[in-house]
């Protein structure tokens, strides 16, 4: 693509950029399910917002006592969460994992002492997103505090543990995302790098902006697949929403959005990236 063409197609994406939220939304994980409705974890609100693809709200519901931080869709149409939940007996937050149909319905719900640590409570769950090939829920977090263990899990949907892994220098993963080959591509905020690791758990590689030339990504927050395979990842340093190759290519740069946080991409080529220092969803009708 010309810088010409580039230019122009930035420019008609940027114009047309919906923006939403505000004060009566507290943004944090994004997804888009296969009927085209973004569903955003509103977390101090302790509920899941959904709108349409014009930032049109739709419905809501209550996660109860829980603090929604992430949601994921499978190939069903559910919606999985993970969230933290505080025991003022500790003084902890608990994670765990709900399912829920698009209405709100609990059908599943499984808490962190499943990952069978003793410092259960002190488990942070960073991101989740369903392996549409396997049905299983993989999740990135850890062990804040007690030597930052930071990993990823991959449990069944019945709460069973399938494995643990995570690679040795790894200290925050803060958004995972999957490909249709099962491919495991995590986002490190601290080490400013992307992890790939196979459907297995054996890492591959990682990748940033060395030898580019340019340094594009500082810090990255959020990653998704789209149904190119094409990695996005979000930049909340130098607000850009960068597209890279499966192989950690950088493709080019497709939007700019301040202060980025987590990231989706809908069936139709709709990009939705989440601010959350003002608690804004804004999107992007196409890329």
């Amino acid at each position: 693509m010309s810088s010409s063409t580039e230019g122009k197609r930035s420019q008609q994406t940027e114009d047309s950029r919906i923006t939403f939220g505000g004060r009566e939304l507290s943004a944090r994980g994004v997804t888009v399910s296969s009927q085209n409705e973004i569903v955003v974890a509103d977390n101090f609100n302790k509920r899941i917002q959904v709108y349409n693809v014009k930032g049109v709200f739709l419905r809501n519901f209550s996660t109860e006592d829980k603090y929604p931080i992430d949601v994921s869709v499978d190939r069903n149409g559910h919606l999985w969460v993970i969230w933290s939940l505080f025991h003022e007996s500790v003084y902890k937050y608990e994670p765990g994992i709900s399912q829920f149909q698009t209405d709100g319905r609990k059908l599943a719900e499984f808490d962190g002492r499943i990952t069978g640590t003793e410092y259960w409570f002190a488990i942070t769950y960073t991101g989740i997103v369903m392996d549409s090939q396997s049905d299983n829920i993989i999740v990135t977090g850890g062990q804040q505090g007690i030597g930052d263990n930071w990993r990823v899990w991959v449990y069944r949907p019945n709460g069973s543990l399938v494995r643990r892994f995570g690679h040795r220098n790894m200290r925050l993963p803060t958004s995972v995302a999957v490909d249709n080959e099962g491919n495991i591509f995590i986002a490190d905020g601290r080490l400013l790098i992307i992890y790939k690791y196979d459907k297995n758990g054996r890492y591959l590689f990682d990748f940033d902006d060395k030898g580019t030339g340019t340094r594009f990504v500082f810090h990255f927050k959020g990653v998704c697949v789209d149904n190119l395979g094409q990695v996005i990842v979000t930049n909340a340093d130098n607000n850009r929403v960068e597209m890279f190759t499966r192989n950690g290519t950088h493709i080019r740069t497709i939007a700019n959005v301040s202060k980025l946080g987590y990231v989706a991409t809908g069936k139709d080529g709709q990009l939705v990236v989440v601010n959350p220092s003002d608690d804004t969803v804004t999107i992007f009708p196409s890329y």
